[in-house]
């Protein structure tokens, strides 16, 4: 009895202890489920779309972004799916899966990389997306962390600022006029070529100068309060005076106001009309120079101006065509469809583009409208492009494409073409969806391992190994393939390789064993 005591209490104090790992061990999981709640919340509540992997490329987990973007009702519905599950286009699982297999195999992430998404509704959008390697206990990787966001709208506006200010940096250094801008403190800040070459400086020269040291000692002094078109004074660099007219101006740039300068050596008046006449002539003879006919109308169809190649359409010259109605110068019918279409561009200020034929000629005209001072169309920009060569071409793209598709579907046997890189099927014939008892939608898109067995798969790869683009391999292969009611099929495949666009694909003939068998002992009976 004295040796059982002891025990009793020792249990006693483990059962304790058991109960208090317990109670610790639930709370423990609590917190955990707490947290792993509150994670899900978080990541369901940010912008940013998120989804995790296993080493083998199928979904763990995901936020509510993400299965939105994919189709899907539920994050839970993820899990164990792939992309192959999943609403996405065949190019993005290409591109994903070259993606998440180099950080697989490198153990690198990939962080920042820009990439085009396809969304379910056949929109598009321009994804940033970062791809972490997940590790396990040993170190390896055993999975992926993938974060993504849209950043459609900010390439968009990265890409309307950049044009902007290549236009305004452009319009900046190639005006005629100088021009430069100052602080509030005469400080100048940036100059265009015009402006160091009036005034005879490097820019770097007038970067140090305040706008004072521009002018001769009396003149130095702050233009009028409020004017913005004002007569002065420059001093060149080597000592002259020069009479100029500014036009100045006030803007706010980073909370700091800023003057624009536009200034002109109105002492050289008769050299600035040279110059003018010059670059006006260079835009005439870019104008005539043009391959395409370009004509400006008013809103009659009255001719204002037209370029050389206008003209020889007309088969007139330039001079005896400007001041003439257009409408008079083609047939009724021709007259008629552009007097509808420029009526139109008028009525709703916007471009119209339309087809004109004359003989086995295409046309395509556009109207642009041209705005006056008012707001209104006041003229009309009439450009035409002669597209026959590019209609032929897509003619003829059309027919070789209905002669194939015909060739492919008349074949004797049944047919298959599915991508050799990822084994997806891409066309059938008629003949295959009568084998196999499924419509060309129900195929079309399976992996072809879906259709055979392994031991095709094998000899396909085989072939595949040896194949290159100089030769193409031709092999002969036993096969079992299975039918919508699930009905097994010994087939004889003929399969070769073939490059389409660098791309290699394979081409699968499939006839029934039996049947090629009867055909056989048929044709020896008719020898015999």
């Amino acid at each position: 009895m004295s040796t059982e005591k002891p025990d009793i209490k020792w249990l006693e104090r483990r059962i304790s202890e058991l109960e208090q790992l317990r109670s610790r061990g639930e709370k423990t999981e609590a917190q955990l489920r707490r947290s792993g709640e509150m994670l899900q919340l978080v990541i369901d509540n940010i912008p940013q779309r998120v989804f995790w992997k296993d080493r083998n490329r199928v979904y763990v987990g995901c936020n509510r972004a993400f299965a939105k973007d994919v189709g899907l009702d539920d994050t839970s519905q993820i899990a164990g799916k792939t992309d192959l599950d999943l609403s996405l286009c065949e190019q993005d699982i290409e591109s994903y899966a070259k993606t998440e297999c180099g950080v697989i195999n490198t153990n690198k992430p990939l962080l920042g990389i820009e990439e085009l998404f396809h969304k379910p509704d056949g929109t598009t959008a321009w994804l940033r997306t970062n791809v972490v390697p997940l590790h396990g206990n040993d170190a390896e990787v055993s999975g992926l962390l993938v974060t993504y966001e849209d950043v459609t709208g900010q390439r968009a506006t990265l890409r309307e600022l950049a044009e902007s200010e290549q236009r305004y940096r452009m319009l900046f250094e190639s005006a005629n006029d100088a021009v430069f801008i100052a602080d509030r403190d005469f400080n100048i800040i940036d100059a265009n070529r015009k402006t160091c070459k009036m005034l005879g400086y490097r820019k770097s020269e007038l970067l140090s100068l305040k706008t004072p040291a521009l002018q001769p000692p009396e003149m130095q002094t702050s233009p009028p309060r409020g004017a913005t078109l004002f007569e002065t004074e420059a001093l060149h660099r080597d000592g002259r005076v020069m009479n100029v007219e500014v036009s100045l101006s006030s803007f706010t740039s980073s909370e700091s106001t800023l003057y624009l300068a536009i200034a002109r050596d109105i002492t050289e008046q008769k050299n600035t009309m040279e110059r003018l006449n010059a670059r006006e002539e260079t835009l005439r003879s870019i104008f005539n120079a043009a391959v395409e006919p370009m004509l400006l109308l008013d809103t009659d169809g009255v001719i204002l101006n037209l370029n050389q190649t206008a003209a020889t359409r007309f088969e007139a010259e330039t001079d005896e065509l400007i001041g003439r109605n257009s409408y008079e110068l083609v047939d009724s019918d021709t007259a008629e469809l552009r007097r509808k279409n420029a009526d139109f561009v008028i009525h709703w200020s916007m471009p119209v583009r339309f087809e004109e034929k004359k003989g086995d000629t295409v046309f395509e005209i556009t109207i642009n409208p041209v705005f006056g001072s008012d707001g209104r169309v006041n003229r009309l920009a009439v450009f035409s492009r002669d597209t026959t060569v590019q209609k032929r071409k897509e003619l003829k793209l059309e027919t070789d494409e209905l002669k194939y598709r015909t060739v492919f579907n008349h074949l004797t046997c049944a047919a298959v073409l599915f991508d050799s890189e990822v084994g997806i099927i891409r066309e059938v014939n008629n003949q295959l969806e009568r084998l196999l008892e499924r419509s060309a939608g129900e195929i079309t898109g399976m992996h072809f391992s879906e259709l055979f067995c392994a031991g095709f798969l094998h000899d396909c790869q085989e072939m595949l190994d040896r194949a290159t683009e100089e030769e193409n391999l031709f092999e002969t292969i036993l096969a079992t393939i299975e039918t919508k009611n699930g009905e097994k099929k010994e087939v004889i495949v003929s399969v070769r390789n073939m490059w389409i666009a660098n791309k290699c694909y394979l081409l699968a003939t499939v006839q029934e064993k039996r049947q090629l068998e009867s055909l056989l002992k048929s044709r020896d009976k008719k020898k015999r």
